[in-house]
């Protein structure tokens, strides 16, 4: 899916900074799929959203865990 290789992508770009790969991720989720997104990297958070629907997705990639939600 196009979010999925966004995250890839993200991730490739930006390997070292969670907050880096956050904002990567987000600004090429918005300009793909239309925004607004929202994008939380980390390694420990828990998390309740409401979101659109087929409007989140939640990965791991390596130790990082990314939660990616869209929103009206």
């Amino acid at each position: 899916s196009i979010l999925i290789e966004n995250v890839k992508e993200s991730f490739e770009s930006h390997k070292s900074s969670a907050n880096d790969i956050a904002n990567a991720l987000k600004k090429s989720l918005d300009e793909a799929l239309g925004g607004p997104w929202h994008v939380v990297v980390g390694k420990s958070f828990a998390t309740s959203v409401s979101h659109e629907k087929n409007g989140f997705a939640y990965v791991y990639i390596g130790n990082f865990a990314v939660i990616c939600f869209k929103t009206a």
